[in-house]
């Protein structure tokens, strides 16, 4: 049996604060190290030249990013490179000196193209120190908490105290930045280590978002909270602005604004601009956005005179991109996110001669980069990110898409492949292969089977899109060896590689004209991408566009020569349309001609791995990153606590610690610990908890001439097992727990107030339990407040409890008890639906049930009221062996988008909801189905999406219910209040036992006449 509702409130805010790692464990990675000065390298297999491209360049950019925030960090910083995942992204975890960084090369349509090894490590590096310089306390101490609890008050008396109904956890950070300043001074990075540059791409987000009255607020810069494209423009912000600061008010100014933000006194990035630069961040905000204006108002009004952007096709969603027309020019194939708030695409067909009234038809979701059509018509060919492998590795994969059957086909499995393009012919497919940090162009049949190289780099260099010539033996792509990307061609059994576009810009997205005499490409030589054609024959080459945004992935019509391409507009990107591939005027083809492919301008060595030589490679074995420690103020019902969270990890999070202890002026002790080894496949967990309570009502039985003046209840429990996830929504957990309920009584006789202790342990049992968790819930950005898809779990337990029922006195007081051995199943169902008529309102349905197997004491029953089932009622006030319980909630948006500051709280959305429930708790072996037996309630729900200091969510949430068979003598409405990082039904909750009860004393005086 759980340790009781009595540990509920503290194991709500360990949750919050200290959730379970929910990833699979990679198992088959087998981890190495190279230390240098400055620097921990792990790596993995596959990753040995990363490794030492990476240690070179982390030695390199030490000096000079350290040297302009005048900050050297206490230790070495740990840098974990990991290829496990067809994924492009980096982390900074600046409290633990740690970089965790992916291979894989970023390549996304927000972006330009960088060296990513020296981008990303400058970055990440960049965060660690500047971020500890704006700190207000040591390193260890990352936050300090304020936590709080109320209880429903239970009008059984047996029950000492009752569920939670306030829940408080809010925690104040030892670091307070905005995030445009944190992203902005990281690409920013420092003179003489600075490996990104505002590129078009960035450049191209900031003018369309300036020149249509789109840009952020200062106070929205200040957080993330958004869409893909809303938090990209934080980035691209952010990085304006710092750059913008810098110029007019010099480097060093970026390290006074970190270091005036470790002020004790201040809380907003505001004060620190104060303090600094003698302004408010509203005014600095305002100048920096009228000089956007003044430079991009003659942009506008130089490409206004000759403004040739084609038609609309599609607008819905921002991610409008890569399209593709079929074989015989009557539909178009193209990738969108419509319907989503992330970057999360799917594939859509459509005609753009039919009727706009036409239905548009998707073909399949989750399609990631360029989509082909086979030459019959009947078929696409994309990529997709697979779901996990056994390792819990997700690589992309290729996938074949019948129009007619509606039914795909995976062709490869775990290939690492992406930008499929089907030969005319439609035997071989040509794409591109991802491993360590490498791509390269490869062909193999349309089956899927004998796959070959047509590249062989292993040089970090980058190959995109290829293109099929209409003949079939000659392939157009893309590529980049360093900055930037140029335009080339190789033979179709990989010779005659060859530079055909290659300005001083980036070339890339190239295409075929059906008739192979004209390669179309996108180009920002002119600071702007449009289109371009370029003549094989004689190398002339033409401008087809000239937008305002930017022009990508041009794809010919073979029916009647128009181009299809993507545009970045106002909104994010759309499908357009040009009549033909005639340019408006000619451009001096000498401005593309050949130059040496770019690397980045970095170093003084060529080749980064020779600047360390013979770099000495351990096998890994577990490195701490030291002790963390957030102290706990807490108020829990009359009592102050304080306490503190302390956490203990590895560099590769294989082995963790998790601790925290609180002590209440009454001398109330709640401790835990959880370790978790996360080396194998599962999870292996071992969990520890104690709570002490005292209770001081003194309690008078004059028949046994006693009274108990305090009890003190002891509770303790040790749990163990492993936990599995697997494929990504599903997770298995077996689990052994063994719990033991002490209680101590300080008593003296009545006649003659001789005080004697008595101490005993009232319950003591095993719990052998197994779960399964299946949770698939849309990744929406109200996803946490208001949730759509379904949440499931069932859950077996196999109990051996043993509940006293008195004493046995032989010399020795002895406990007698009852012996309890029973099975218990729980399930919980949650569907969430989006309602089809309003945008962003929901209707979640609840199906719960639990069901013990034979007679039990009252003490292990079920309950279905207070917070986690039915809030009408208290949560005592509904038990029984068996439970059923349906619940139904309908949520819509009050303010979807609020976007307002108070305080250090960033008020996002505002939502609410009405619910009711049905359910019933009895002991018979059948139910009865009539209604009188069931019980029922309603009630009015609201909640708000905060973020707090910049970089903390936090989640509001009140309920007020209506119990409308309350026979508990006390109010029926019933109200709930929490303040957490997420909320309460999302949380899981372990389930509770019947918690501390005056019964304990009833079993004491019964015992007294046993002998």
């Amino acid at each position: 049996m759980r340790i009781g509702t009595l540990i509920i409130s503290g194991l709500f805010l360990l949750i919050c604060s200290t959730e379970p790692s929910l990833a699979q464990n990679h198992s088959n990675l087998e981890w190495r190290v190279i230390e240098t000065e400055h620097f921990r390298i792990y790596y993995h297999q596959g990753l040995e030249r990363v490794a030492t491209e990476a240690m070179a360049i982390a030695e390199h950019i030490y000096g000079p990013v350290t040297a302009l925030y005048d900050f050297e960090p206490d230790g070495k910083i740990h840098i974990e490179l990991r290829d496990d995942e067809d994924t492009s992204n980096g982390g900074a975890y600046y409290y633990a000196n740690k970089v965790m960084i992916y291979a894989t090369n970023m390549d996304w349509a927000l972006r330009g193209t960088h060296a990513w090894l020296w981008n990303v490590i400058t970055h990440e590096f960049t965060h660690i120190i500047s971020l500890q310089v704006a700190r207000k306390a040591p390193r260890r101490f990352p936050a300090l908490y304020f936590q709080g609890f109320g209880y429903q008050h239970e009008y059984r008396k047996d029950v000492l105290r009752g569920y939670p109904d306030v829940l408080v956890s809010y925690p104040v950070p030892g670091t307070m930045v905005p995030m445009w300043f944190a992203e902005g001074t990281a690409q920013h990075q420092a003179t003489g280590a600075r490996y990104d540059c505002w590129d078009s791409h960035r450049d191209m987000i900031l003018r369309m978002a300036t020149l249509k009255g789109k840009l952020l607020s200062w106070n929205d810069m200040g957080v993330f909270s958004k869409t893909s494209l809303g938090s990209e423009m934080v980035y691209d912000h952010g990085f304006s602005l710092v750059n913008y600061i810098a110029d007019e008010y010099g480097e060093d100014t970026l390290r006074q604004l970190m270091k005036a933000c470790s002020r004790r006194s201040a809380f907003d990035f505001s004060s620190a601009v104060q303090h600094v630069l003698g302004m408010s961040g509203e005014e600095l905000h305002r100048k920096w956005q009228e000089s956007l204006e003044t430079q991009y108002g003659k942009v506008a009004d130089e490409i206004g005179e000759h403004l040739i952007e084609g038609d609309s096709l599609r607008t819905e969603g921002y991610a409008n991109d890569y399209p593709i027309w079929s074989p015989d020019g009557e539909r178009l194939a193209y990738l969108s996110n419509k319907g989503q708030d992330y970057w999360l695409t799917s594939l859509f067909v459509f005609s753009p001669v039919a009727d706009k009234a036409e239905a548009e038809e998707v073909a399949v979701g989750a399609a990631t980069s360029s989509v082909s059509w086979t030459p019959d018509g009947e078929s696409l060919l994309f990529s997709r990110r697979s779901p996990a492998d056994r390792y819990g590795a997700h690589f992309c994969d290729l996938y074949r898409y019948n129009l007619e059957s509606e039914k795909e086909k995976r062709l490869t499995h775990g290939l690492r492949a992406r930008f499929p393009n089907c030969s005319p012919d439609g035997k071989r497919v040509v794409f591109v292969k991802n491993a360590g940090g490498t791509t390269n162009l490869a062909v193999m049949k349309s089956d899927g089977e004998e796959v070959r190289l047509l590249t062989h780099y292993d040089d970090g260099t980058q190959v995109y899109q290829p293109k099929w010539s209409p003949d079939g033996h000659t392939v157009a792509f893309s590529i980049s060896q360093g900055d930037e990307r140029e335009v080339a061609l190789i033979r179709e059994d990989g010779t005659g590689f060859r530079y055909v576009v290659a300005s001083d810009g980036t070339d890339r997205d190239p295409c075929w004209t059906p008739d192979g005499r004209k390669i179309l490409f996108s180009s920002d030589v002119t600071g702007i991408f449009n289109l371009y054609a370029l003549e094989l024959e004689s190398g002339e080459i033409e401008q087809l566009t000239n937008v305002l945004g930017g022009a990508f992935s041009p794809a010919v019509s073979p029916k009647d020569g128009s181009v299809a391409f993507s545009s970045y507009g106002a909104d994010g990107y759309e499908i357009r349309l040009l009549d033909s591939v005639e340019g408006w005027k000619t451009v001096d083809k000498e401005i593309f001609t050949h130059h040496a492919p770019r690397t980045t301008h970095h170093s003084p060595f060529t080749n980064p791995q020779s600047a360390i030589r013979n770099p000495q490679s351990k096998p890994y074995r577990p490195t701490s990153l030291g002790l963390s420690i957030m102290p706990r103020l807490i108020f829990d019902e009359k009592y102050p606590k304080v306490g503190a969270y302390v956490g203990l990890m590895d560099a590769l999070d294989q082995v963790s610690v998790i601790g925290g202890a609180a002590l209440g002026a009454n001398l109330d002790l709640d401790l835990f610990a959880l370790a978790e080894y996360n080396r194998f496949p599962p999870t292996l967990f071992l969990e520890y908890y104690r709570q002490l309570r005292h209770v001081g009502d003194p309690v008078v039985i004059d028949s046994l001439d006693l009274k108990t003046n305090e009890v003190t209840y002891d509770l303790s429990e040790v749990d163990a097992g492993v936990r599995y996830r697997f494929r990504d929504k599903h997770a298995l957990r077996l689990g052994v727990a063994l719990s033991l309920y002490n209680a101590k009584e300080d008593r003296e006789t009545l006649s003659d107030h001789i005080p004697y202790v008595l101490r005993y342990t009232y319950m003591k049992g095993v719990d052998v339990s197994a779960s399964y968790t299946y949770r698939a819930l849309g990744r929406m950005r109200d996803r946490e407040i208001n949730p759509r898809g379904r949440e499931f779990q069932v859950r077996y337990d196999r109990l051996f409890n043993y509940l006293i029922k008195g004493f046995k006195v032989s010399g020795l007081i002895q406990e007698k008890y009852d012996r309890f051995f029973y099975d218990q199943l729980t399930l919980d169902w949650r569907e969430y639906l989006a309602l089809p008529w309003w945008e962003r309102h929901t209707l979640g349905l609840r199906l719960h049930g639990g069901w013990i197997d034979r007679n039990v004491d009252d003490f292990f029953d079920f309950h279905l009221g207070g917070l986690p089932g039915m809030r009408g009622y208290t949560y005592y006030s509904l038990s029984g062996r068996k439970t059923a319980m349906v619940g139904l909630t309908y949520r819509f948006p009050i303010i979807a988008e609020w976007k307002r500051k108070l305080g250090p709280l960033y008020l996002d959305k505002f939502y609410g909801a009405v619910f009711g429930d049905v359910g019933r708790a009895w002991n018979a072996d059948s139910i009865n189905w009539k209604w009188e037996g069931f019980k029922s309630d309603a009630g009015a729900q609201v909640r708000m999406d905060m973020v707090s200091f910049y970089g903390y969510p936090a989640a509001l949430e009140l309920d007020a219910a209506y119990g409308f068979d309350e026979t508990g003598g006390g109010n029926q409405w019933k109200f709930y209040f929490s303040l957490l990082f997420g909320y309460v039904d999302s949380l899981s909750i372990r389930s509770g036992a019947g918690g501390m009860r005056r019964s304990e004393v009833a079993f004491t005086e019964r015992g007294t006449h046993e002998n």
